[in-house]
């Protein structure tokens, strides 16, 4: 796991995250012809913007969306497709930091 964010909050904020993983048919719920027990490498990366609202009071509000896109071994392809990933956009709500506006 790799998480990382560049950027000012009131210019906007880029982060990313890269994740690597093994997982066994069973915790992935795969048909039983997969076997139990056999492992799968999944990667994936994440890669978003979010930016501040400029509204007042104890609450610091943000918008921003992310890409996640997903490697996964091709004979998991019949289950989860050709390239899976998606999309989200989003409302951040957080306290305000003390001593910033």
């Amino acid at each position: 796991l790799l998480e990382g964010e560049w950027g000012r909050e009131r210019a906007g904020i880029a982060f990313t995250r890269l994740e690597y993983v093994e997982k066994s048919a069973e915790e992935l719920v795969l048909p039983t012809s997969y076997g139990p027990n056999r492992l799968f490498p999944l990667r994936q990366a994440t890669l978003g913007l979010v930016y501040a609202l400029p509204l007042g009071g104890a609450l610091s509000w943000g918008i921003g969306g992310q890409v996640v896109l997903s490697a996964v071994p091709d004979d998991l392809g019949p289950v989860y497709g050709d390239g899976p990933g998606g999309w989200t956009a989003f409302l951040r709500v957080r306290p305000r930091r003390a001593g910033h506006d």
